[in-house]
């Protein structure tokens, strides 16, 4: 698997359920609309002796942030629907869910933020 694999599951999850307008962004490129899922890279693993790799990636999703409940629920939303596009996959679920509210810091677009975080096996060999 690889990220291009990643952002295809994603995607076709999204378009099953209808949400042809939320963007799967891949990493480094600027999230410019929202609602969106995003991809951001986070720690790798080594296994199996050194021989095999697992890419570690944050699934975030988020929606813009507003003062109503619907935003929320729209978050809850394409947080199931993600889920749901990955589930069937050799993906591997790595820890709790995280809720995340942004818009913090300056340049940061306010929104409501679900980050799941993901690995799977790399399309690489380290023993050749």
């Amino acid at each position: 698997m690889n990220v291009a694999d990643l952002i295809k599951l994603i995607h076709d999850g999204l378009v099953a359920a209808g949400k042809t307008k939320v963007p799967v962004v891949a990493p480094g490129t600027p999230v410019t609309v929202l609602p969106a899922v995003e991809l951001v890279p986070t720690d790798d693993e080594l296994g199996e002796g050194n021989r095999s790799l697992r890419y570690g990636f944050n699934v975030t999703v988020s929606v813009p942030r507003a003062s109503t409940p619907e935003q929320y629920e729209q978050l809850v939303e394409l947080q199931a629907i993600v889920l749901q596009s990955l589930i069937p996959s050799t993906v591997r679920f790595d820890g709790p869910m995280v809720y995340r509210p942004t818009g913090e810091l300056p340049g940061e677009a306010p929104a409501l933020a679900r980050i799941i975080p993901v690995s799977f096996a790399a399309n690489v060999d380290l023993c050749p």
